[in-house]
C-alpha cells in the first residue's frame, strides 16, 4: 500500500485574492487560477531539493513520486479555485539507502548490513546479509517467522527489508510547513503580477 502527502493551496488561503475577485467581473478568475497552478509546480522543486538535506535519497526519486493538481476551468467546478501536490509512494528496499558493504561477499557482516537512511547516520539492520534474487541480482535479504523444514532441510523465510516511503520522509523531515509557506508565497507573488495584468487590460 502506497503512503501518501499532499500539499493544497486555495484562494482562500490568501486574502488579496478574495478581495481581487470580489473587486473584479468575473474574467479575473482565470488571473488567480494561473497563479494557484504557478505556484504548485514548485512544490515539488521545493521538496525534492528539502528532503535530500535529511535522507538518503534523490531529488528524481522525490519528483516521480510527485503529481500536480491544477485548478478547475469551470465556474461551477468546487474545485476551481483550489490545487494540490500529491505525493505517493511505497517503502523503498534498503539496497536504495547506500549499504556497507555494497554487493555479496563470501564473508558477510556479523551484525548485519549497514545503511545510511538518514544524510551522515549509519543503521545497522540486525541479521540481514546479502544474497543473490531468482533474477541473479544482488538484493539484501534477512531471516523472518521460525525455522522450518523442506525437504529435509532447516530452513526460514526470506524477506527484503524495506524501509520508509518518499511521502513519510516528507513527514518525518519537519520541512512541510517550510513548503507551504513556500507556495503561498509564490501564490502571493504571481497573484499580483497577474492582478497588474488585469488591471493593464480593463478587466
Amino acid at each position: 500500500m502506497s503512503d501518501i502527502f499532499s500539499i493544497s493551496l486555495s484562494r482562500t488561503d490568501i486574502k488579496e485574492a478574495g478581495l481581487f475577485l470580489s473587486a473584479l467581473d468575473k474574467k479575473a478568475h482565470k488571473f488567480v487560477r494561473h497563479a494557484l497552478n504557478r505556484s504548485i509546480k514548485g512544490v515539488t522543486t521545493d521538496t525534492a531539493k528539502l528532503v535530500p538535506d535529511v535522507f538518503n535519497v534523490k531529488p528524481g526519486q522525490i519528483r516521480k513520486t510527485s503529481k500536480t493538481y491544477n485548478a478547475g476551468n469551470s465556474g461551477n467546478n468546487s474545485g476551481e479555485f483550489k490545487t494540490s501536490a500529491v505525493f505517493r509512494g511505497q517503502k523503498i528496499l534498503a539496497k536504495h539507502f547506500s549499504p556497507m558493504p555494497n554487493k555479496r561477499k563470501n564473508r558477510q557482516p556479523d551484525k548485519g548490513i549497514s545503511i545510511f537512511l538518514r544524510k551522515g547516520e549509519k543503521f545497522t539492520i540486525d541479521g540481514s546479509f546479502f544474497g543473490k534474487s531468482r533474477k541473479g541480482v544482488d538484493q539484501i535479504y534477512k531471516r523472518i517467522g521460525k525455522p522450518f523444514y523442506k525437504n529435509g532441510r532447516k530452513t526460514q523465510h526470506l524477506a527484503k527489508p524495506s524501509l520508509l516511503s518518499i511521502p513519510y520522509m516528507i513527514k518525518m523531515s519537519d520541512v512541510a510547513d517550510e513548503i507551504q509557506e513556500g507556495a503561498i508565497d509564490r501564490f502571493n507573488k504571481n497573484l499580483k503580477h497577474n492582478m497588474k495584468r488585469a488591471l493593464s487590460k480593463g478587466i
